[in-house]
């Protein structure tokens, strides 16, 4: 009687399309300020960003996951006073709307929308019109909040 075994310990997969088991592609941020803005909403404070992904600032903040496939976007956008839209910006082009936000203060609830990106694509989230959007500490109930995951292959 013969005995094979295999120990694959750390093993990645070298193909780009495929996520291994050890590959984590994710980023999380947050407003740490209110933030009046009509362009990109700059999620201006990293809780996570596994592959640095995102570039933050004032009319730049984008994500560029550099991998292809397919992401969850799941962002709470808390406006104070007024409603809006806002959607996802895929390559500085209107892509699909995300979030629709009626008037009424405060709310608290996420949206999450998945896009297929490709290695040099890039995403960010505007409003229909100048808006207001809460920030502040991550532990607050109305802080508003970006997360981008890959959950799958392009």
């Amino acid at each position: 009687s013969r005995s094979i075994s295999f120990q694959l310990s750390g093993y990645k997969l070298s193909n780009p399309q495929t996520i291994a088991a050890n590959d984590t592609i994710a980023a999380s941020y947050y407003l740490s300020a209110n933030q009046t803005t009509a362009a990109q909403i700059n999620f201006d404070y990293k809780e996570f960003d596994y592959t640095g992904m995102v570039t933050t600032g004032v009319g730049v903040w984008k994500a560029q996951p550099g991998i292809p496939g397919l992401y969850d976007v799941t962002l709470k956008a808390i406006s104070g006073a007024n409603s809006f839209r806002a959607y996802i910006y895929k390559n500085n082009v209107k892509y699909s709307e995300i979030s629709l936000f009626q008037l009424s203060p405060n709310a608290n609830f996420a949206s999450t929308k998945k896009i297929r990106l490709l290695a040099t694509d890039f995403i960010d989230i505007r409003p229909n019109a100048s808006t207001t959007f809460i920030g502040g500490s991550l532990d607050a109930d109305n802080t508003s909040q970006i997360s981008i995951t890959r959950i799958g292959n392009y």
